[in-house]
């Protein structure tokens, strides 16, 4: 039930209000009377009532002054005004301060029955616009770890693009990532499907949630961040490191790695291995952190587990071995760079930027200078047909061999062939 109070100089006006308005079905409990302003203002604050019921024109203090007053300690009470002048000033006061009605007196008491329905059915639509927006920020605040965890994985992914948007993405969500310097660390769970091949699903996310512990516990308890599973068995965190040196910042990390491997070991029963990227200073570089961190615990380089492994621009130049160790052995399967670089983590942009940093070619030009210079060799046997050296370097038509071939040495395989027979 909603309350109501009553603010009139008149005595009869007062009593014939309250006894000839059906306030119970209206929903509507009078709460108190009031006999000038000044009273008005009191009660209202004592009472805090959800609608006054006022005069205009009244000793000590007037309806509009009182309004303005009480409007101050209650912006949510509902105001109608009674008036016995249809005055400008008057109306223009109730104007001025979002009054709901404005009554003539003598009072119709169909119009003010009518007024008073009309304002408890705005306040009910407020109530219950009020009750569901709550509820939608309990909803919120609930699905909000969900929510960051979710916009951690697209950040990692590189599905947020540039620097203005993952902040924008990140304040919307109350994530504070105004950090100097960031990193990022995979961790990996040793194989523990293979040995408990019977182990339920609810089983392995006790597992992965278990080890979040460990991270919460001993680095996120240090340095602040956020962690997210990637898979069944493996986790990703970004970090934000403190104002500190890097020589300092790679010390305190590989400390907590290390206390975090250890934990998982003792507590846990597991085998960890946790890969540390290098640090940057740009949101929109995390994913090449993602990638520097997964690609040092899953390159073939690296075959044994339950270890801390700090990436390194060393390890850039074992990027390029791999790739050309793979287009080495592999160069007559190989139909596209992709096909090179699944195998060690990296997407192609990424891995195409290292291996010409290092090397000062792309992949693909090293794909084809070792199947020309296989060619070129495999020419110097006369009882090898031409067409037999196409399949044998990769190329299904010979004559698309030929052209790259001719781009490469200035002569076509034939040419080649006779030159270096004589």
């Amino acid at each position: 039930m909603f309350s109501i109070l009553i603010v009139d100089d008149n005595l009869s006006d007062r009593a014939g209000i309250n006894g000839l308005i059906d306030w119970e079905a209206l929903d509507i409990e009078v709460v108190g009377f009031a006999v000038d302003g000044g009273e008005g203002y009191k009660q209202a604050v004592e009472l805090r009532p959800d609608f006054i019921l006022t005069d205009v024109a009244m000793p000590v203090m007037d309806g509009i002054k009182m309004t303005q007053q009480i409007k101050e300690e209650l912006p949510q009470t509902k105001f109608i005004f009674m008036s016995c002048f249809d005055d400008f000033e008057y109306l223009k006061g109730a104007i001025n301060l979002d009054v709901y009605g404005y009554i003539l007196k003598p009072i119709n008491l169909s119009e003010l029955t009518e007024t008073l329905a009309k304002v408890k059915n705005l306040k009910q639509d407020e109530l219950e616009k009020e009750r569901n927006d709550q509820k939608l920020k309990v909803q919120l605040q609930e699905s909000m770890p969900i929510l960051q965890e979710q916009l951690i994985r697209d950040l990692l992914y590189g599905k947020l693009g540039d620097e203005d948007n993952i902040r924008n993405r990140m304040n919307s969500l109350g994530m504070d990532f105004t950090n100097n310097s960031y990193a990022v660390l995979y961790l990996q769970i040793g194989n523990t499907d293979a040995q408990n091949p019977d182990k339920t699903m609810e089983n392995r996310h006790l597992t992965i949630y278990s080890v979040q512990k460990c991270v919460e516990e001993t680095i996120l308890s240090e340095i602040p961040g956020y962690v997210t599973n990637q898979h069944q068995d493996s986790l990703a965190v970004i970090l934000f490191m403190p104002h500190t040196s890097d020589e300092e910042a790679v010390h305190q990390l590989m400390s907590l790695t290390n206390a975090c491997r250890e934990k998982v070991n003792h507590q846990l029963g597991l085998r960890i291995t946790i890969g540390i990227s290098e640090f940057s200073n740009r949101l929109s570089l995390l994913p090449k952190l993602f990638e520097d961190a997964e690609y040092a615990i899953k390159s073939k380089f690296y075959s044994k587990d339950n270890q801390v492994i700090m990436t390194s621009k060393g390890r850039y130049q074992k990027v390029m071995e791999d790739i050309k160790a793979i287009i080495d052995e592999q160069y007559a399967q190989i139909e596209n760079v992709n096909q090179i670089v699944s195998p060690l983590f990296l997407s192609v942009s990424h891995a195409n930027l290292i291996f010409k940093q290092q090397s000062g070619q792309t992949i693909f030009d090293y794909l084809i200078k070792k199947r020309m210079e296989v060619a070129k060799s495999m020419l110097m046997d006369p009882y090898i047909k031409i067409y037999e050296i196409a399949e044998k370097t990769g190329y299904k038509t010979n004559s698309y061999f030929a052209s790259v071939f001719k781009e490469y040495t200035g002569l076509t395989p034939k040419q080649f062939r006779d030159k270096n027979r004589d």
